[in-house]
Order: structure tokens, then C-alpha cells, then sequence
């Protein structure tokens, strides 16, 4: 089936099937590439956001707040302890808490895509790429796919404000941005209008297949958090292994980020050719 890649536009049925196909393929160098990418994102997770969290909390004095108050009483300076004194530090931490997410969105998560991308092109051309060649692309691109991921995460976060649709349109458009760096060599906004020319004259169509794939992740999450409360009713809960367990139901959810890669790289070469 992974040879219909060529010869066919793939089904939705077909994309997931040949994605499963390609994930089982390649699935020892996807779990390194998983947790490789896993531990500096729950060490900033835990060491940044969390900690920042904590600080803005300490000193909002949201211990003060009872579970049944108002969201107007909530926004009470005088409930929050919101002073001209806690203002600076409360803009510096919430500076860092917004430039930890930024990281997180536009530098580390897409090296998960970066890096299906890779083994999908490799697999198409019925080579068996190495772990050790797709860290290579992955850290040689890495430049390239965080400013493209930077740009497309501004332009629907802006769409988002501004209006609704154009947020929810540039969504779908721009969701294949990482994966046509890795195809294309474009970067930026060259490989945002490779996306955006992907899903031309299809958008409703890949609308839908976000929301299944989607779908599918969420109930896999879902799931997979009642095995995660019965493996810690007899293990200890701490931080090392919520890590661990994080990481490990982190690398069965990367075939989906396959799925996503394959879906570009199908629709482009039919396109092309």
C-alpha cells in the first residue's frame, strides 16, 4: 500500500492505513526522535511554565480565592492583589511564560513533523532511513522549520483576532508548513504558500481530515489517561515518572504526525504529477 503514495490521491481510509503501515516501519527511529524531543519539552514544561505559573498565582493570592467566586470578583484587583508594586513582576513573568509557550509551538514540537517527513520521503523511495540520518535533517532544518512555524502561528493567531473564519482558514491552510519545508526545501513563507496551495480548491476536505485525525488523537489521549490512573495507583506520582509515562504514550501518538506528513506529501505529488 505505501507505493499508492505515488499512484493514487490517498482516501481518508488509505491515509491511515498507509500511515500505520509507515509508522510500524519506522517505529524505532520515531521513538528516539520522540523522546528526544519529549525531554527538553518537559523540562521546559515543568522548570518554566509551571514554576512561572506558580509565581503569578503567589502573587495574584489566588489562595485567597474560594472555588465559588465570580469571575468578577475574581477580576478584583483588590482580590487579586494586583498593585502598582506586583504589575513589573507579574508582566516579567507572564513575558516568560508566553516565550516558553512560543519556544515549545514554534521550535520544539515541529521536529516531530520535521522528522516523520523525513522518514516518509525515504520510505517512498523505498529506502530504509536511519535514526541517525533523520537527526541529521531534523537538527539541519531546524532553523528552517521554527521560523516557518513562527510565521504560520502568527497569522492565525492574527486571523484569530481579527476574525474567526480567517483564523479557522489559515489553520487548515497552513497546517502542512513544517512537512513542505522538509519536501520542498522552502522555508518561511515559501513553504506556508506550498501548504496553503496544497489545500487549494480542497480545504473542506482536509477540514474534515484534521477533525478525524484529531479525533482519533483525542480519544487515544483519553484512553490512555485511565491506564495512566490505574499504572499510578500502585506506582508513585512524582515528577520523574509522570515524565516517563508522558514520554511513553507520547511515541504511540507520533503516528499521527505521520498520518499528517503523508497526507501533504500524497496530495503534492499527485498534484505535481
Amino acid at each position: 500500500m505505501i507505493n499508492d503514495i505515488k499512484n493514487r490521491d490517498l482516501s481518508y481510509k488509505d491515509t491511515f492505513n498507509t500511515g500505520f503501515e509507515i509508522y510500524k516501519a519506522n517505529f524505532k527511529a520515531l521513538a528516539i526522535l520522540t523522546v528526544m524531543v519529549y525531554i527538553p519539552l518537559l523540562l521546559v514544561d515543568r522548570l518554566v511554565i509551571y514554576e512561572s505559573t506558580r509565581d503569578i498565582l503567589a502573587i495574584l493570592g489566588v489562595e485567597r480565592l474560594e472555588m465559588n467566586m465570580s469571575l468578577m470578583a475574581m477580576a478584583d484587583p483588590a482580590v487579586l492583589n494586583i498593585t502598582a508594586e506586583t504589575v513589573p513582576a507579574l508582566i516579567r513573568i507572564y513575558a516568560i511564560v508566553l516565550g516558553a509557550h512560543v519556544v515549545l509551538a514554534s521550535v520544539i514540537t515541529p521536529l516531530i513533523s520535521s522528522g516523520s517527513t523525513f522518514l516518509l520521503l525515504g520510505t517512498m523511495e523505498g529506502e530504509e532511513p536511519t535514526a541517525d540520518n533523520m537527526l541529521n535533517a531534523v537538527v539541519s532544518n531546524i532553523f528552517k522549520t521554527a521560523v516557518t512555524s513562527f510565521f504560520a502561528m502568527m497569522l492565525v493567531g492574527v486571523g484569530f483576532l481579527l476574525f474567526v473564519l480567517p483564523g479557522l482558514y489559515l489553520m487548515v491552510a497552513l497546517s502542512f508548513a513544517v512537512p513542505a519545508v522538509i519536501v520542498t526545501g522552502k522555508w518561511g513563507l515559501g513553504a506556508l504558500k506550498e501548504s496553503a496551495a496544497i489545500v487549494k480548491g480542497r480545504w473542506f476536505y482536509t477540514l474534515f481530515f484534521l477533525f478525524l485525525s484529531g479525533l482519533f488523537r483525542s480519544l487515544f489521549v483519553f484512553l490512555s489517561s485511565f491506564i495512566s490512573s490505574a499504572i499510578f495507583a500502585v506506582v508513585p506520582n512524582n515528577v520523574f515518572t509522570d515524565g516517563v509515562f508522558t514520554i511513553l504514550l507520547a511515541i504511540p501518538v507520533t503516528y499521527f504526525t505521520v498520518v499528517s506528513s503523508l497526507w501533504f506529501v500524497n496530495k503534492r505529488y499527485i498534484q505535481r504529477y
